[in-house]
């Protein structure tokens, strides 16, 4: 009977393994898997590892790699990696607890071992990344610096910073790579509101290192504006300049020469127009009126080296001045000398359908009066008079008082004489002409008829007189002309 009894427990005991032919073993199952070498199978029982104290696996000699043993000190499955007993338990001393770990040493670490970088998400988006290279990344997948911030916007926020004592800045480059610098470098290279100190005229300034224009503004309104690679300054509103070197300042004025002044509203200057002056409001200068210069409103000037002074003068030819207002001109040559230039003109015009000259003189001497085409040397529209000077000492009359009185007769085209009737008749000498050609009129105020003056015709007191000696009494007047030696007369009205 016991031999029965063993035989039937062999039976069912190899019975309930099952061996392929490829040396697979399975135990509750008649299939094993073909990668594994046993397959244990139940849906009502456990496999149950060999079960010790942390001393009695400490105690196991020469362990296997791989070896696995349940841990009843710690609770948890340890296998034998070749040189350690290893705990598989989340709340071993070799894992990171989601609560946090005690007793950790210099040795722990979170990180990688080799040069693969650390990556941290939240919501499953990788927000920082400890990069190989050690740099270290928020927002940037791939680190450039020792740490690299990027966000859309605002990606850095710095709460709880002292601010009682300045020592210490931080300063961004265009790159966004930030570096420290102290208060005092830092101010080194910038312009103080309450003035700087110690600066050096050859290499600090205030301005751009760009071809970008430099723009000065006043209650974020644009007041000034130095133009880039011009040397052109431009001041005030709406205003233009694209030459070098030229200062503009005002209302919407416009300049496209170099070398040009420029103040007031609404001037325009054109290219060409170098090394000019505009003063007022609505003045031109034509391309041609280089070395112009402009002062009053509605001038146009388009001769070179010309100025206009007035108010609606147009001036157009070469070197030509004009003064007052609404002038009459002819057409001049504007870039050289011409005879039929006008040089000097002074409008008294009232518009412009009414221009007209009270003075004008050409490049070729002539002078018209009223007149604005001269074609003499004097030319005047209309009559003229010579009068009496007003300024002399004994007013505008000299008293002849001893015979061959010295008169002086200096520049003066109008002689106005009287005697101190004793004598009847008082002689007088003519002093010197001061150019050939100088006319005199001398008249006779006298009263009464009995008493005069008398001009000698004698070559030695400088009167010639084809008439002889002229007596002259109350009214009477003579013309003499000075021929270089002498007086000599050419009308004489005996009143």
């Amino acid at each position: 009977m016991k031999n029965f009894v063993t035989s039937v427990f062999t039976v069912l005991f190899i019975s309930a393994f099952v061996t392929t032919s490829n040396a697979q073993m399975g135990i509750g199952t008649t299939n094993p898997h073909s990668s594994s070498i046993l397959e244990l199978s139940s849906t009502t029982h456990g496999f149950l590892l060999p079960r010790m104290t942390n001393s009695e696996m400490n105690l196991i000699s020469s362990p296997a790699a791989g070896l696995m043993i349940y841990n009843t000190t710690n609770s948890c499955v340890y296998v034998y990696n070749g040189s350690s007993w290893q705990s598989t338990c989340a709340n071993a001393s070799n894992f990171w607890s989601l609560t946090g770990n005690s007793s950790l040493t210099g040795s722990n670490f979170i990180g990688s071992t080799d040069a693969t970088d650390l990556n941290f998400r939240s919501n499953n988006v990788q927000r920082m990344v400890l990069a190989s290279s050690g740099h270290f990344g928020i927002g940037a997948t791939t680190p450039t610096n020792a740490l690299t911030l990027a966000a859309s916007s605002n990606p850095l926020r710095v709460l709880g910073m002292s601010h009682n004592a300045l020592d210490t800045l931080l300063v961004i480059d265009p790159t966004g790579v930030v570096y420290k610098r102290s208060l005092a470098s830092a101010l080194s290279t910038t312009w103080s509101i309450n003035g700087n100190a110690g600066t050096s005229a050859s290499s600090n300034f205030i301005g751009t290192t760009d071809s970008v224009d430099f723009v000065i503004r006043v209650n974020n309104n644009k007041t000034g504006q130095f133009v880039a690679g011009k040397r052109t300054f431009v001041g005030g509103k709406n205003s233009v300049a694209t030459g070098t070197n030229s200062l503009v300042y005002g209302l919407t004025d416009s300049v496209y020469s170099s070398y040009t002044l420029t103040t007031g509203d609404n001037n325009k200057v054109q290219s060409g127009a170098d090394f000019a002056a505009v003063f007022g409001g609505n003045n031109i200068l034509k391309g041609t009126a280089s070395y112009g210069v402009v002062s009053g409103e509605l001038n146009v000037v388009e001769g070179v080296h010309s100025s206009a002074h007035g108010e609606n003068l147009f001036v157009n030819s070469y070197n030509m001045v004009a003064l007052g207002s609404y002038n009459d001109t002819v057409t001049g040559n504007r870039l050289w000398v011409d005879s039929t230039n006008h040089l000097f003109v002074v409008g008294n015009g009232h518009k412009f359908c009414d221009r007209s000259n009270v003075i004008t003189a050409t490049w070729g001497g002539n002078v018209g009066i009223d007149n604005k085409d001269p074609l003499t040397a004097l030319d005047v529209h209309g009559g003229f008079s010579l009068r009496p000077r007003t300024t002399l000492t004994n007013g505008t009359v000299t008293i002849v008082n001893s015979n061959n009185f010295p008169y002086e007769v200096d520049n003066r085209s109008y002689l106005r004489i009287d005697s101190d009737n004793s004598p009847s008749l008082r002689s007088i000498v003519l002093s010197p002409g001061l150019q050939v050609g100088q006319i005199i009129i001398i008249e006779c105020i006298t009263a009464g008829g009995f008493d005069g003056i008398r001009i000698i015709d004698n070559v030695g007191t400088h009167n010639t007189n084809t008439e002889g000696t002229r007596d002259l009494y109350e009214n009477d007047i003579i013309m003499m002309i000075w021929n270089g030696s002498a007086w000599t007369e050419i009308a004489y009205n005996d009143n």
